[in-house]
């Protein structure tokens, strides 16, 4: 999944027939093989400051305020479109969490409990 959203906010050609083709068989392909998709987010505070303090480089890691939240708010958008075309191909259940500043443990804690109930589930 982010892998599309990325070709959302990146590709330039997006909207052009081959792309607009590939894309629809792809969301319908991984509509029949995902069961879940776990979506982990986070307020913008706290995105921008995980940004600004990664050991690695980031494109906005430098970058204004107001450009990292647009950037953010782009990706999100595209996630969300990515997301809301996978459901239209009759894809898997979306769980999200928004961990703010949830402890990893808590976080990890709750994907391995949806993993658990989807493994258990089929």
């Amino acid at each position: 999944m982010f892998a599309l959203t990325w070709m959302e906010v990146f590709y330039p050609d997006r909207n052009g027939p081959r792309f607009t083709a590939w894309r629809s068989r792809t969301l319908a392909a991984w509509a029949q093989t995902l069961d879940v998709v776990i979506s982990i987010d986070a307020p913008d505070l706290a995105l921008l400051h995980r940004i600004r303090t990664r050991p690695k480089q980031h494109m906005v890691k430098d970058a204004p305020d107001n450009e990292v939240r647009a950037f953010m708010t782009q990706f999100r958008i595209a996630f969300g479109r990515v997301l809301r075309d996978l459901r239209a191909h009759g894809g898997p259940e979306i769980v999200t969490f928004v961990t703010g500043n949830e402890p990893r443990e808590r976080t990890v804690d709750r994907v391995l409990q949806v993993i658990s109930e989807t493994a258990d589930g089929d």
